[in-house]
């Protein structure tokens, strides 16, 4: 009888610390919901990728007999498109500096490097205000 007692002590030990290791039911959702994605993203990766192949495996011998009209065409449409995305981005710099420089002389300082080394520093004085607020 004392065995019998034991033996039990002994499962109830082993079922309390499954219980306190146990995980919480949302994180059992959570795990079982991921899982879930992560089989619709197989399921619907699956066929996008054999239609990829299958056009690639389709399209590459037209792509390899008009390869002498394509090569031209697209490394002038490649420098076309390169100029254009440069000029942009120079043009937008210029009216970025243009507009600093009037700021500057006009009076209104834009943001200067010891504001935005400061910010930091002040964001953490208002998260710390909020703190101190909630704890009131």
């Amino acid at each position: 009888m004392e065995q019998v007692l034991q033996i039990r002590e002994h499962a109830d030990g082993i079922f309390e610390k499954l219980r306190k290791w146990s995980p919480a039911s949302s994180q059992i959702v959570r795990f079982f919901a991921l899982i879930l994605m992560i089989h619709v993203a197989f399921i619907l990766g699956g066929p996008a990728i054999s239609r990829i192949s299958v056009t690639l495996l389709l399209v590459t011998p037209i792509f390899l007999f008009f390869s002498q009209i394509h090569v031209p065409i697209d490394i002038i449409l490649f420098l076309c498109v390169a100029s254009i995305l440069t000029g942009d981005g120079v043009g937008v710099t210029c009216l970025y500096v243009v507009s600093w420089i009037y700021n500057h002389f006009k009076g209104q300082h834009p943001l200067s490097r010891e504001q935005i080394d400061f910010s930091p520093c002040r964001a953490m004085e208002v998260v710390e205000g909020l703190r101190q607020k909630s704890h009131d």
